[in-house]
């Protein structure tokens, strides 16, 4: 949400995942393109499905069968009901790890409703021995992303070569915490626990 506007809505076009751990997920990999403008809508409608203009009459090159089957729609049309509700659970987790965690760490987060927590990011100025501590604690972690895109190998040469101090540093002291609506509450306490007695 930004200035009251949910993401998606604005400009035009906007794209998102319904990748299964995301906020809005299906049961396999999709995703969705939102368009306001009918001519632009029309363009990627054809090229998602072949590049047809009419039933196997292909007009825009480089299509490609990228339609949302009938049972991810199914599926991410039950997710959507809750998806307010799974969004406020998220925050919630995201502030309880906020707040187990002593002064040298801390989460990406925010205390409002535009904070959606995704995922559940702690900053560590040593993410190794806290992976090893939480790992022992019986919480699974991982890092999203460890590389950072202008790093990203595949990219070299395509994209010109950039200093970011900051997209690098968090890079290399990120955790990332369990964080999904379906958590049980034994679940969030283990990972507070953990989180408040990191040495």
């Amino acid at each position: 949400m930004v200035h009251g506007v949910p993401a998606g809505t604005f400009g035009d076009l906007a794209t998102t995942s319904f990748y299964p751990t995301k906020n809005l997920g299906g049961f396999g990999d999709g995703g969705a393109v939102i368009c306001r403008d009918t001519e632009l809508r029309q363009q990627v409608a054809e090229l998602a499905q072949y590049g047809w203009s009419d039933r196997y009459v292909v007009s825009t090159p480089n299509g490609i069968n990228s339609r949302l089957d009938e049972i991810q729609a199914i599926v991410l049309s039950h997710m959507e009901r809750n998806l307010d509700q799974d969004n406020g659970v998220r925050r919630s987790i995201v502030s309880r790890y906020s707040r187990a965690l002593g002064p040298s760490r801390h989460m990406i987060h925010a205390d409002d409703q535009r904070f959606i927590g995704h995922l559940a990011i702690m900053v560590t100025p040593t993410p190794g021995a806290d992976i090893s501590w939480l790992n022992n604690a019986g919480v699974a972690t991982g890092i999203h992303y460890p590389i950072p895109d202008h790093r990203q190998p595949g990219w070299l040469g395509l994209v010109e070569p950039r200093n970011l101090p900051i997209t690098e540093f968090l890079a290399e002291h990120i955790v990332t915490l369990p964080c999904f609506p379906q958590m049980t509450e034994s679940e969030i306490t283990t990972v507070v626990t953990a989180l408040e007695q990191i040495p």
